[in-house]
Parts: structure tokens; sequence; C-alpha cells
């Protein structure tokens, strides 16, 4: 009996051993008794965290706090000039769209087209040098060949930085005389800038005050619309420098319906031929057209002599010299705007009246 206690003793001794321990474990958790039997035997300070023991993820750990610090340090690349920037953002741009593509669909994008055709040409203009006034100009000009856009009803409206906006009634639909001549009274003339499609005029016809110009009126429209000018400012000039007589001649040897002087005259024309002279006449109203940046009132004056700048003074100074015919007609331009291309009598309108003395 003693012998088999003892035995039994024997066997049941680790397992007491192990309960005094308090180590009871299942096989399974070996792995926790050789962790333990590994950690270091070193005490932990009040408050303070014991060291984890899980080296994987202390590693993982320090490996997503470095890839973190590196993003945050990246920095935008700064761009030295607009061009780059501008190259960069179109680089991005079409990055983005190709990814955009790329992902919504496999097929391949075609670009569209651009149309290649030109807009319809329009009224020609040609530049003119920058005047020297403070007033803007327009380099729109009429031209050979081309169409311009007349108004034919209502009134001139536009502004003029130097004589203030257009005061045109029913009687002056192209303005007041004392505005188209602004400052001739003083500091010299300052013309208002107006163009060719902003003036008002009415259609030529051989009825009233054209009646002089009956057999002409088909020329003065034909030859008008081929130089880009209405046919009744054509006419008109005629009107206002030979009264529509294709035998006048001037004292100066000024030819014809429209006064052409010999030097104007070509050579090897014959500057009394009636399509020509009118063909010459428009032409040469157009180059001054052109040279004053399409200022039509400073170019009705230039045919008839006056300049930029000129004062009642200069108009008259032929006069005082006993040549009253030379003088310029001071009531020139606005006997042309409200009178003849109104389809009135231009000789009985003007305040000046300066070449009335010369009766």
């Amino acid at each position: 009996m003693y012998r088999g206690g003892f035995t039994l003793i024997l066997a049941l001794l680790p397992l007491l051993t192990a309960v005094a321990a308090g180590d009871i474990q299942p096989p399974h958790l070996r792995h926790r008794r050789l962790a333990r039997s590994m950690r270091p035997s070193f005490e932990v300070r009040s408050g303070a965290q014991a060291v984890r023991s899980n080296r994987a993820h202390a590693e993982a750990h320090r490996i997503i706090k470095r890839q973190t610090l590196k993003r945050q340090q990246c920095r935008a690349k700064t761009i030295s000039t607009a061009s780059e920037a501008e190259a960069a953002v179109a680089s991005s741009t079409s990055r983005g769209t190709a990814e955009a593509a790329h992902t919504t669909s496999t097929k391949p994008v075609t670009p569209a087209s651009t149309s290649s055709a030109s807009p319809k040409p329009t009224s020609t203009r040609i530049p003119s040098p920058s005047p020297s006034k403070s007033e803007p100009k327009s380099t729109a000009s009429a031209s050979d060949d081309a169409a311009v856009n007349i108004n034919v009803s209502g009134l001139l409206s536009v502004p003029s930085s130097s004589c203030g906006p257009c005061p045109s009634t029913s009687d002056e639909p192209n303005g007041a005389q004392w505005w188209i001549d602004c400052g001739i009274d003083d500091s010299g003339w300052n013309p208002p800038f107006v163009t060719l499609d902003q003036i008002v005029t009415k259609t030529l016809s051989a009825d009233g005050v054209f009646a002089a110009c009956a057999d002409y009126i088909d020329k003065f429209n034909s030859v008008g619309e081929k130089n880009g000018l209405p046919g009744i400012l054509l006419a008109s000039f005629a009107m206002q420098e030979s009264t529509c007589n294709p035998n006048a001649k001037g004292a100066n040897g000024e030819a014809g319906l429209m006064q052409i002087a010999p030097d104007n005259c070509e050579q090897g024309q014959d500057c009394w031929n009636i399509d020509y002279n009118i063909q010459r006449g428009a032409e040469i109203f157009n180059q001054y057209l052109r040279a004053n940046g399409g200022s039509v009132f400073e170019s009705v004056g230039q045919y008839n002599g006056w300049r930029s700048g000129m004062t009642v003074g200069d108009a008259e100074a032929a006069y005082a010299q006993g040549d009253c015919y030379a003088q310029n007609n001071l009531d020139y331009i606005y006997q042309n705007a409200n009178g003849w291309w109104q389809g009135n009598d231009g000789s009985k309108i003007g305040s000046y009246r300066n070449l009335a003395r010369c009766n």
C-alpha cells in the first residue's frame, strides 16, 4: 500500500509544482510561456507603459511613420515664369484628360476638327498715320470696290472730345455749324470725327436741287458704288464746285464737274472727260479720307482747301489780298452736310457767307 501511494505521489508531484507556481497553461499557449521567459527583467515606473514586445507591430509602425513624414516633406515646385506656368497647367490638364478618357472608354478619342474657312470679307479698311490731335480716330475709310453702309434716316449721334456731342436736329441732321466748324473762330479748326457710315444722307435723284445733274445721276451713283461712296456726296461736290457744269473752268485751270486741278489730272488722261472727271474726283476724296483716318468732315473740307487748325482769318486771307474767289468757303462743309446731302439747296444756308461779298 505504501509503495503504491508513493508511486502516485511521484506522478502528481509535477502537477502540484505547477499549481503552486500559478502557471497552469495548456499546450496551445506554449508561445506565451516562451515570450514570458524572454521578457526583460526591468521595472516599469509608476504611470509608465511597458514596452511592447510585438516587434512586427513596432516595425510596421515605424515604417508607416517614416512614409508619413516623407509625404509631409513634399513641396510644390515653384514655377519661375509665366510660360512655364502655362506649360505646366497645359501638361496637367492634358494628363488629366487623357486619364479620364482612358478610364471612361477604351476607344481612341478623335479631336474635333476646326473649320479653316475665313469670314466673308467686308469693307476694306486701310490704316493711316496716327493723327496729331488728341481726339481718337478710326482707321476705317472707303476704298475702291468697297460697299459702305450709309445712314439714310435719323440723326447723326456721335460724341466729340473737342466740342461735345453732336447737336443734331431735323433741320441739321448732321449737326450744327458751330460743331462741324469746331474751333475755327479761335484756336483753329478741330473737326469732330465722323465716319461715312455715320453721316445722314438722302438718296440721289434727278428731281429738285439736282436737276442740273440729271444727265449724270447714273454716273454719280455707279462711280460712288465703285468707290464706296454715296452718289449724293459726289453730286454735292459737283454742285458746290461747278453747279454741275461739265464745261466749268476754275481760275487756276480746274476742270469740269468736279473741278479737278491740273496737278491732280493724271498724265495721259483727259480731265474734261465726264466719266474720268467724276472717277478722279472720287479717287481724290478717298485719298483724303484715308489720309485723315476716315474723318468725313475733315476730308470734305480738304476738298475745298481746308486744313486742320485753319482759322477764319486764314480762310479769308485771299480777300485781303484782292482775290475774293480764292477764299476758302467757310460754309462749305455745313452746306454739304445739311444742305446738298439732304436734297436741299446748300448755297442758301450757312452763317459766314464770306463768298457772298465777291458778287
